[in-house]
């Protein structure tokens, strides 16, 4: 399987000398592209791209839910053909290209939760919180509470960050998520965003991909897409409750048991 992995490009490459399938034309190819990606960055990026290949029709994206643990496997086994993640874990046959840098934000419903921002501690931690998480049990935000020796409130926990958004409508309670994907959802459901009442780290959001394809013209069309390809861009003024989201997972912790289910990075 390996092997067959490896030849398969450079036949491919001869066949397409031979043939005059050696470049790739996205106005006449009709082509199916999968990508590996938790729903955060679906939220944020897969709008965009539908809007760069408005003008294609043969151009068709797919996409798979996948994490920083599973895109690696997924792209070995051919079951799509670009992942996007958070510091995807990966190996010698992988090639990665760094896509944008994000952070985390909070969330609420201005209508359930009438609180001030910037957000305070005191209101982050007298309020309950959603969870989003693989294990239902703890994610970033945790670990930094932990470190002062404090606490909060988790009254649910779920693995996708656009369900976590959504029962914010309904819910007087918190969540922490990426902030590429808080922007999507603060603006959409008409949630309040603003920066998390502590430090947080930022980190890198990338695409990887196996190494066989590099040189793939239509591989290499769609990794100028996506790296040409931007979140939204959070409000100046981020804590102003315009709606500047961030989100519970983020840059990998030292693994325990797996948090980051959906995602790329860790849950909040």
């Amino acid at each position: 399987m390996q092997l067959a992995r490896r030849i398969e490009p450079a036949l491919a490459l001869i066949q397409g000398a031979v043939t005059g399938r050696d470049r790739f034309d996205p106005a006449t190819a009709r082509h199916t592209f999968t990508l590996g990606m938790s729903d955060d960055l679906e939220t944020a990026l897969l709008p965009r791209l539908l809007a760069a290949t408005a003008g294609l029709p043969g151009i068709r994206i797919a996409v798979r839910q996948a994490n920083r643990n599973t895109v690696a496997e997924l792209l070995d086994r051919g079951e799509i053909d670009l992942g996007i993640a958070a510091a995807p874990a990966h190996g010698p046959d992988h090639r990665t290209e760094d896509l944008f840098s994000s952070g985390y934000t909070c969330l609420f419903s201005p209508r359930l939760l009438p609180l001030p921002t910037p957000l305070g501690l005191d209101d982050y931690l007298a309020h309950p919180h959603l969870l989003i998480s693989y294990d239902g049990r703890r994610g970033i935000v945790d670990d930094l509470l932990d470190a002062r020796g404090l606490t909060r409130r988790v009254i649910a926990s779920t693995t996708h960050f656009a369900g976590a958004a959504l029962h914010l409508t309904t819910l007087p309670a918190l969540a922490t998520l990426p902030t590429h994907a808080a922007t999507v959802y603060a603006g959409t459901l008409g949630l309040t965003a603003t920066e998390p009442p502590l430090p947080m780290p930022r980190y890198t959001v990338s695409a990887i991909w196996h190494a066989t394809v590099t040189d793939d013209p239509a591989h290499t069309w769609l990794r100028h897409l996506v790296s040409r390809t931007e979140p939204p861009v959070p409000p100046a003024q981020p804590g102003t409750g315009s709606g500047d989201p961030d989100r519970d997972h983020g840059p990998p912790r030292p693994p325990r048991a797996d948090n980051s289910a959906a995602g790329q990075g860790d849950w909040a």
